[in-house]
């Protein structure tokens, strides 16, 4: 794959129309210089069963390499801007004429008028009234699951439980319309970075040539985020094999699986363990390498390695299924400046029951995603481990020209690097084509539609039609 070389500075977009969806400016540092690289841990592909605490061990995570950091820095560009971009803008001052509402469920309290509603990023800020000032992510706590709903009438937040209306229909679908382009233009960013590290870090590896090539099934270590439970240590199993020889057979029999212990071998035992699987079968929008916590440390150009280097975690966006003795599915309550003032959390998660193929039991299908944790340990650095991971699992969902061979253009929807705009552009969508798509598309509210993969599959077709009219467009 081929990255950029110029690195310039973004510039401001500014955005036509009643409701204000202007880009800021994104803070355009000279790459600071960092210290050599510390020795690379060499890769092996043995699995071996250590303990969390010892494969937290500092040595084993490795530092990316200077040229490493590099290649990503104009992703971290991306980022940096889409965190600071501001999507939506009303104010009561401007638009006395249109009323919004926030109305906090299962309580006894009056609905609250907003004087001032933006989305920044993937926080929507909030001005009431009363003076009170409130951000809701638009990412749940981990970072694996949407903290919103959108439904005809209203926008639905899960933690805080609050649901947002307004009196003007076609401003409200504005909301929900910069939501999606905000959800695809944050994972579409994260794509491209991992598009990126496979890149530059693959060709390090050693065992590069037998990980992308490999028909053997994968076994590791790692940490999943179960609903309810939190991280829990797991044994994961991908099967690239399947254990039958009928061409007939039917969908479902290569699967991501994700046990408790790793005596998963044994028949007697596989049941009980299972926490979760994922079979080809399921329906996967993205994978991707991802850092659901930005507060420590935030992308930009002067903290790009430190970034960088605390990657820990692959997200999964799609449908898993998980055994009807797992956890629930409902998150805990957490605390928030509003929830302290107003609210009282509230998670109701869509869930349905699915039948594993020549199987009695069953399972209940999360349709947020997931995310997985791969764990060091002795000869397998964490940027190795990473690698090792996720090949194999786009593999078996059959993602981004895998497992044949990485699409790598930046024109077509099957690729990691799929609309990736040009710097100093940092958007992913031009000023009239954004406008068209506000205007022009519609959104399907569908029951149990999950917000995140729709947002991501509905703004990537749209992109896929500006290609087929103009492949060249950047």
């Amino acid at each position: 794959m081929k990255f950029f070389s110029g690195l310039k500075k973004p510039v401001r977009m500014m955005r036509k129309g009643s409701v204000a969806t202007q880009a800021s400016t994104a803070n355009s540092s000279s790459t600071s210089n960092s210290s050599s690289t510390s020795p690379r841990i060499p890769s092996t592909p043995t699995s071996l069963a250590q303990s969390t605490a010892s494969s937290a061990s500092s040595a084993l995570y490795q530092e990316l390499p200077q040229d490493a950091v590099m290649a990503s820095v104009p992703m971290i560009r991306i980022l940096d801007a889409q965190l600071h971009k501001t999507y939506f803008d009303w104010d009561k001052g401007a638009d006395s004429s249109t009323v919004w509402t926030c109305k906090v469920t299962d309580t006894q309290l009056d609905d609250r008028a907003i004087d001032r509603i933006s989305l920044v990023g993937t926080s929507l800020h909030l001005d009431l009234d009363d003076q009170t000032r409130t951000s809701i992510p638009l990412l749940g706590e981990s970072g694996a699951e949407p903290n919103v709903e959108f439904s005809e009438d209203a926008v639905a937040f899960s933690d805080p439980a609050v649901v947002i209306t307004c009196d003007n229909s076609a401003i409200l679908v504005s909301l929900q319309k910069t939501m999606a382009v905000a959800f695809f233009e944050h994972t579409a960013a994260y794509k491209a970075l991992t598009g990126s590290l496979i890149s530059s870090m693959g060709l390090r590896m050693p065992d590069i040539n037998m990980i992308l090539k490999s028909t053997f099934n994968f076994k590791d270590w790692c940490e999943i985020y179960v609903p309810g439970e939190g991280w829990v240590r797991s044994w994961c199993h991908i099967n690239t094999m399947s254990n039958k020889s009928d061409k007939h057979e039917p969908r479902g029999k290569y699967q991501i699986k994700f046990y408790r212990d790793s005596k998963s071998n044994a028949p007697s035992s596989a049941k009980a363990n299972l926490i979760c699987y994922i079979p080809d079968s399921s329906y996967v929008q993205d994978i991707f390498f991802y850092n659901p916590d930005t507060t420590t440390t935030q992308p930009t150009v002067n903290t790009a390695a430190e970034f960088l280097n605390s990657l820990r975690t692959i997200k999964l966006v799609g449908d898993v299924s998980y055994t009807q003795d797992a956890p629930s599915l409902r998150s805990p309550s957490t605390s928030s400046s509003i929830t302290k003032q107003l609210i009282s959390p509230k998670r109701d998660v869509s869930t349905k029951i699915v039948k594993e193929a020549k199987s009695s039991a069953s399972f209940r299908t999360d349709k947020r995603g997931i995310l997985i944790r791969p764990l060091p340990h002795r000869g397998l650095s964490h940027f190795d481990a990473m690698i090792k991971f996720i090949i194999p699992m786009m593999d078996i969902t059959r993602k981004y020209g895998r497992p044949t061979q990485f699409i790598a253009t930046t024109n077509d929807a099957r690729s990691l690097m799929f609309g990736l705009p040009k710097l100093p552009n940092t958007s992913y969508l031009r000023d009239a084509e954004l406008e068209a798509l506000m205007n022009e598309r519609g959104l399907e509210y569908l029951e149990g539609k999950e917000s995140l993969a729709y947002s991501i599959s509905w703004v990537s077709q749209y992109l896929s039609e500006l290609y087929e009219l103009d492949p060249e467009r950047c």
